[in-house]
């Protein structure tokens, strides 16, 4: 987990999640774009994606991680 990573939601779980409360507070935020992953983790009072359950909706699919990466940024030629 980075300040760079972002979470995107993909789509709604097809079964049940473990902490369904979590995940709708979550899924509501997502809706509306994408969000930062510290954002996130503030908003549901956490402090790691594990609470979130997130390497399992990664996973399924239901959400994605994006972020940047040194290769995303071109090399300064001088």
């Amino acid at each position: 987990m980075t300040q760079l990573e972002y979470w995107i939601l993909r789509r709604e779980p097809r079964h049940p999640l473990g902490d369904v409360a979590h995940f709708k507070k979550l899924s509501r935020r997502l809706e509306r774009g994408h969000s930062s992953c510290l954002f996130c983790l503030n908003r549901q009072a956490a402090v790691s994606p594990i609470q979130l359950n997130v390497d399992e909706l990664v996973g399924q699919e239901i959400i994605e991680r994006a972020g940047l990466t040194p290769t995303d940024i071109p090399a300064c030629h001088r």
